[in-house]
């Protein structure tokens, strides 16, 4: 019990740490797109480490209620998500997007399947796959004077991506264990 409250404080920790690093790179005059990559890295080694030291039901509940916190921040104080918010107004729910999509990659692949490694995945594209291929294109636009919502050839180009990339590799989980 003692190493599943470690745990989930050490996730919590992790997350508040990226949230407050973003924002104090924005604060710092970093662009909010590259900022926001640090909770987004971050958040993936915290679903990594819930994979591996949580029972399963502890892990959705807490990325549940984790979720549930920054939804309430995003209501009731927006500039403590400053280092995450979208300036694309196609993404307006950008800042728990992730958090949901790596809710139900907990509860397909985990909690449905009964297999940590299929659930943690798609969690693990989305945290630093999108990373990395937002930084590329970032660096890309920025250098050649292209527009930001120039399409990511990693992520196809599609709005959520996050969505998309779990839903894919819930089609691959369902592949899997089919087999």
């Amino acid at each position: 019990m003692l190493g599943q409250v470690s745990a989930a404080f050490s996730i919590t920790l992790i997350i508040s740490s990226g949230l407050i690093a973003a924002n104090a790179l924005v604060d710092l005059g970093v662009n909010v797109y590259v900022a926001r990559r640090v909770p987004a890295v971050l958040g993936g080694v915290a679903f990594l480490v819930a994979v591996w030291w949580l029972d399963v039901r502890v892990a959705i509940g807490l990325a549940a209620v984790i979720t549930l916190a920054i939804i309430s921040v995003r209501v009731w104080h927006q500039a403590g998500l400053r280092g995450v918010r979208s300036s694309d107004p196609s993404q307006p729910l950008v800042e728990f997007t992730f958090s949901l999509a790596a809710i139900a990659s907990l509860v397909v692949g985990w909690g449905v399947l009964g297999d940590r490694r299929l659930a943690f995945a798609p969690i693990g594209f989305m945290a630093w796959g999108d990373s990395a291929s937002g930084l590329v294109t970032d660096a890309i636009v920025r250098r050649r004077g292209g527009i930001r919502q120039c399409p990511s050839i990693a992520m196809l180009g599609i709005r959520d991506d996050n969505w998309a990339i779990v839903a894919a590799s819930l089609g691959v989980m369902a592949l899997v264990r089919a087999n």
